[in-house]
């Protein structure tokens, strides 16, 4: 650095003989002094999280000397703090480009990717830092953040058990090898990991909530509800803590308590903000005013509170409902009262710009909170979508071309890997009582590829299952063949929204540790009267469950 400031603070003078050299306006070591006293100051700064006085100590260091990486660096982190992303990643940039073996620079522009949503440059960025510096145990740490992102859950598990290995006592090593370990429905090594965590920092409310979910998925809902009210009397508003209660409590069928904590979902680190400007609705009549239900979440869940939407429309004077573009067809068809646009949820509405007239909102989530808050809320209904009755006629016919017997439609893959597709999913093996089962028509429902399933029924198996894409690609499509089907053999997926929605009548396939919205135990759930469930009485042992779907099924095929 000193080498970079005394080319900058010399200066040249030229006259009549050509250029000179002047004398130093300071000495060498007044230079170095200064310089390091700026660098200090901005280190101090930024650590006590002034960072607007940081950004200009800053940028009066690269002033006098612009080759200087930790001044860059130091930039970066400071525009991180203002949350000032692009310019965060232009400064990281050229702390990088200077200081191509600064592990730190790595690891902050990581962390400036993380932010911006670019996981897996983050990933790349954490990954050299740890190669440059392979003590740097919190590059490591966000290396498996990033796999989980990504939806790569054995990474992300690997890469918090090898820095364990490095620091055995960090807490969120720990905590986070409990959380990896629940996606993949290992309960007993997850509730031992994230003890540990809890046993390291006592105070650590993520590792607290963490084993509640643990507990939760076991059913032992007094141990998670006592680790929960741990962290509500230190943070009463804590966010996670609520989402616990939540979940909780929706299990079990309570659902006044659980609809009030499921609106901590909106203020959680991964809830998804929409740009909605209007006042928020209390469920109390407007009978002039016009009412925004506004989607928020995943297709199954859009399905699942869809149908709360007539009793809302009733109470309105007009509704219009946003929704994902796949369901724009189906819900417009279904709602013909209200209008109805889909819209991407990571995309600006461009619907809302021309949206004068309405009067309040309300996320579709929040409805239930007004609409069901007991069982017998729910309303015994025989369908409350309706499939488009011509592609219904069609599908019927494509149907009937495979011959006389029942048609059934199955799906075995749900979820992503960061929902816990291995605890939800079965395997073509896993089917294999189910597909002999006295030789039905069945029809693949699958939304993600299944040609190497869909090969290994065929020429192993030797069963047919018929797979449509064109069926698959649009929703609206899959709705008519849904409609179409004598009946759907599903694992938890969107599916099983859309058949229960449509009336029509689903066997699910529930895993140990179910998700909210199928219950802790029984064979129904009141969103979907023609919904029966089948349920896994422990954790990965499928053949039980299948045996028992096969065994009706094929008393179904008999009795037709």
């Amino acid at each position: 650095m000193l080498k970079s400031l005394l080319k900058r603070l010399f200066y040249l003078r030229t006259d009549a003989t050509g250029p000179a050299l002047r004398e130093p306006r300071a000495s060498s070591e007044s230079i170095e002094n200064a310089a390091a006293g700026l660098m200090e100051q901005a280190r101090c700064n930024l650590v006590a999280g002034n960072h607007d006085q940081t950004q200009r100590i800053c940028e009066q260091l690269i002033g006098l000397d612009p080759e200087e990486p930790e001044a860059w660096l130091l930039l970066g982190r400071a525009l991180n703090g203002k949350n000032d992303h692009v310019a965060a990643k232009h400064a990281l940039d050229q702390a990088v480009a200077l200081g191509p073996d600064v592990a730190a620079a790595y690891y902050e522009r990581g962390i400036t990717y993380e932010r911006a949503r670019v996981f897996r440059s983050a990933l790349r960025d954490f990954h050299r830092a740890f190669e440059l510096n392979p003590a740097f145990t919190h590059a490591l740490i966000n290396q498996g953040a990033m796999h989980y992102m990504l939806g790569e859950i054995e990474q992300a598990l690997a890469c918090t058990e090898r820095a364990l290995l490095i620091e055995p006592d960090h807490v969120i090593a720990n905590r986070n090898r409990g959380l990896r370990l629940r996606e993949l429905g290992r309960l007993e090594a997850a509730e031992h990991a994230l003890r540990r965590a809890v046993a390291l920092r006592a105070d650590d409310s993520e590792s607290i909530c963490g084993l509640a979910l643990v507990l939760i998925d076991a059913g032992r809902f007094e141990e998670a509800e006592h680790c929960i009210a741990q962290v509500l009397a230190r943070d009463a508003a804590n966010n996670e803590a609520h989402w616990n209660l939540a979940l909780m409590f929706l299990l079990q069928g309570n659902f006044k308590e659980g609809w009030r904590h499921y609106e901590s979902r909106r203020f959680r680190h991964d809830a998804l903000a929409r740009p909605y400007r209007f006042p928020e609705w209390d469920g109390s009549p407007m009978p002039r005013g016009t009412l925004l239900i506004y989607a928020e979440q995943g297709l199954g869940d859009e399905i699942l509170f869809s149908s709360c939407f007539a009793e809302a429309l009733q109470r309105v004077g007009h509704g219009v409902i946003e929704c994902e573009p796949r369901l724009e067809k189906l819900f417009r068809r279904s709602f013909p009262a209200a209008t109805v646009q889909g819209s991407k949820m990571d995309a600006h509405p461009a619907w809302l710009d021309n949206a004068t007239t309405i009067s309040a909102q309300i996320a579709a989530g929040s409805l239930p909170g007004f609409l069901r808050g007991s069982w017998s809320d729910f309303p015994r209904h025989h369908g409350y979508l309706h499939a488009d009755d011509s592609r219904i006629a069609y599908w019927r016919a494509r149907l009937d071309e495979l011959g006389t017997g029942l048609k059934v439609g199955i799906a075995w893959t749900g979820g992503s890997m960061k929902t816990r597709r291995r605890l939800r999913s079965v395997t073509a093996v896993d089917l294999i009582p189910l597909l002999g089962a006295a030789a039905p028509h069945f029809v693949s429902l699958q939304y993600l590829d299944c040609s190497d399933d869909l090969f290994f029924m065929r020429n192993t198996l030797q069963v047919m299952v018929h797979h449509w894409q064109e069926a698959i690609d649009d929703y609206d499509e899959t709705a008519a063949l849904v409609s179409a089907l004598d009946l759907v053999i599903s694992v938890q997926t969107a599916v099983v929204h859309l058949a229960g929605a449509l009336g029509k009548p689903a066997w699910v396939l529930v895993p140990s540790s179910p998700e909210w919205r199928y219950m802790a135990r029984g064979e129904s759930i009141p969103w979907y009267p023609s919904v029966r469930l089948f349920r896994q009485q422990k954790a990965g042992d499928w053949q039980p469950v299948v045996r028992r779907a096969a065994a009706e099924l094929g008393q179904w095929v008999a009795a037709s």
